[in-house]
């Protein structure tokens, strides 16, 4: 299985917000747990061939049996990122199946500090800080999938049996908690993974289909699809999935990764149109997949003198008027369209009187945008800061398709 597809298997638990615990004590807690003595340390050719065969063992499914060596590979070679990221979910697997809580516990906690490893080196950053991010720092709790005891205890019978491979048995306990809870997403998703492993794309679709119509926002289904779908070479087909997974959930740097991966299949290197101001500060661009500052640059300073006085209107009294309902100021989708806006279509005006003959890139980005109808869905995923995020569920509800267009037309196309 490749990395994102071995985000899906590294599930519940990964949904808790984390903070990093600092770099070398993660170093040293790499090498504890299984560590070879120096007398033992393989050698050159017999460590290639251990990591030859763990990442096939690995890519087999085999996690289980792919752990020592994969161990061993890591002893040779700390900083080799694919051993470590590939050790890592091979602990996740591993924690599934063993019978005491605190060594399920010290099994995350390891693997997190693997994967904070992995960022250090710059391997594969987004699949691994995606993760740190949403582990606990000491591996947190065991899942806890339902208010229902008894539904717990299914899906843990059902990730047990994931874990060793016992592939009818998994679909067997996951059937069951969704008899017991219809609604279970996990359960539904799960099913899916199965088919995914075993390679029945057709089941595999008919279960991801079947989690999303449980919660169409949930940006996971619409991720581990696309990821099928890549797997599949049905290039078109995986990009809308991704597509979908980050309109489900933008602000969550996992709903980004299936549609990084589909642009690093592609030779796609995405990115946001380039708009800057003067006003704003160089270098703080904003990266995909999270809330962010305002872009920042040069450019058009007298057009950008309209940005600036409409968003000084909205906060001084502007703003009260519009959202009686909210007791103090926020900056909003509204302030900030209308403020993109004055400047798009000052910008416009200038162009097709002739008192220019062409625009700077910024602008011209903006007018683009703006005469396409995507400004907001620009702002919604490139310019969002807490205040703009708060209307981007309302503003979904009506304009999906737009918010589609956006990343389809101006996000994913080759520069």
């Amino acid at each position: 299985m490749n990395a994102a597809r071995s985000v899906a298997r590294a599930r519940p638990f990964l949904s808790r917000l984390a903070v990093c615990c600092g770099s070398l004590f993660c170093l040293l807690l790499l090498c504890q747990p299984a560590r070879l003595s120096a007398q033992s340390k393989p050698d050159g050719g017999a460590a290639t061939a251990a990591r030859t065969r763990a990442l096939q063992l690995y890519s087999e499914g085999k996690h289980l049996e792919a752990l020592p060596l994969l161990e061993q590979a890591a002893e040779a070679n700390p900083a080799d990122g694919a051993v470590l990221q590939h050790l890592a979910f091979a602990l996740i697997t591993q924690s599934h199946t063993l019978a005491d809580p605190a060594a399920r516990k010290a099994a995350r906690f390891r693997a997190r500090a693997i994967f904070l490893r992995q960022v250090e080196l710059g391997y594969n950053v987004e699949v691994a800080q995606s993760l740190v991010d949403k582990m606990p720092p000491d591996g947190g709790n065991d899942d806890t999938f339902s208010t229902r005891d008894e539904v717990n205890k299914v899906m843990q019978e059902g990730e047990s049996f994931f874990a060793s491979r016992q592939l009818d048995k998994a679909i067997a306990a996951y059937e069951h908690a969704l008899e017991l809870e219809p609604k279970l997403y996990e359960a539904a998703l799960y099913i899916a993974d199965v088919y995914f492993l075993q390679q029945n794309w057709t089941k595999a679709a008919e279960w991801y289909a079947r989690t999303i119509s449980i919660d169409p926002e949930r940006e996971t289904a619409h991720r581990y699809w696309s990821d099928a779908l890549l797997k599949q070479g049905k290039m078109a087909e995986a990009r809308a999935k991704a597509i979908e997974a980050i309109i489900g959930e933008p602000y969550n740097r996992s709903a980004w990764v299936g549609l990084i991966q589909w642009g690093q299949a592609n030779g796609v290197e995405l990115g946001h149109p380039l708009i800057e101001s003067p006003n704003e500060a160089k270098g703080n661009k904003t990266n995909l997949g999270g809330v962010g500052d305002p872009l920042a640059g040069n450019g058009g300073a007298l057009n950008w003198q309209l940005y600036e006085a409409t968003r000084t209107a909205w906060s001084k009294g502007r703003f009260a008027k519009e959202f009686p309902a909210e007791a103090t100021y926020r900056h909003s989708l509204r302030e900030e369209t209308e403020a993109l806006r004055a400047v798009a279509e000052s910008a416009a005006k200038e162009l097709q009187s002739g008192k220019v003959k062409t625009l700077e890139e910024s602008l011209a980005n903006l007018v683009k945008l703006n005469n396409a109808g995507l400004l907001e869905a620009y702002i919604l995923f490139a310019r969002a800061d807490e205040g703009i995020a708060r209307d981007y569920a309302e503003y979904r509800k009506t304009n999906r398709d737009k918010l589609r267009r956006y990343l389809t037309e101006f996000v994913t196309v080759k520069k």
